[in-house]
């Protein structure tokens, strides 16, 4: 808002406020009184600008005061959550940090690397997602997909009439493949 008066040698200035304005997701601050001639009226750095008696200056000069104000953009949380397979899968692990307002956050920032289990046992990083942070703050996911080559050990017992185990009747076979966190049906 600009607001112009007139004033006369001798009048006296009433005490300026300079108002800041409302910025979605930042706090703003009042910064200071900038003078476009300093010879007759100082800048400062205190609001309001206080009462003043106007100067004598040459006819026709104009002073003007501009009021400066700083935005900073306020911290909200952000949520990363790690999922199976899509963003409403079987959640893994979730953490928070707070980001700046308007920031571009993604779940990729948490890491990337698609070494079989570098995150979690029998997962693989698959992709991520991304989002702006906003008032409401801002979730991302990674998404894993689960091992499908994940080596399991399937052992046979043959128990006897009596409730033991003949140890000789034992099989171990450690070939086997499957994918992480399935079902297994064991048939008859």
């Amino acid at each position: 808002m600009q607001n112009s008066v007139k004033y006369y040698y001798g009048a006296t200035v009433p005490s300026l406020t300079a108002k800041t304005m409302a910025i979605e997701g930042h706090t703003v601050t009042f910064s200071k009184w900038t003078s476009n001639n300093e010879t007759y009226v100082k800048s400062s750095t205190v609001n309001p600008y206080g009462t003043f008696t106007w100067p004598a200056i040459p006819d026709g000069t104009a002073i003007t005061l501009t009021a400066s104000a700083s935005k900073t953009p306020n911290k909200y949380e952000v949520t990363y959550k790690d999922v199976v397979g899509s963003t409403t899968g079987k959640v893994l692990g979730t953490s928070k940090e707070s980001a700046n307002f308007g920031t571009q956050v993604t779940g990729a920032s948490k890491g990337t690397d698609v070494t079989v289990g570098k995150y979690y046992a029998g997962y693989v990083y698959s992709s991520a997602t991304t989002a702006t942070v906003t008032t409401s703050g801002a979730t991302v996911y990674r998404i894993f997909t689960a091992y499908d080559k994940t080596k399991y050990t399937v052992e046979h017992y043959v128990m006897k009439t009596d409730g033991t185990y003949d140890t000789a009747a034992t099989k171990v076979d450690s070939t086997k493949t499957g994918t992480t966190d399935s079902k297994v049906i064991i048939a008859n």
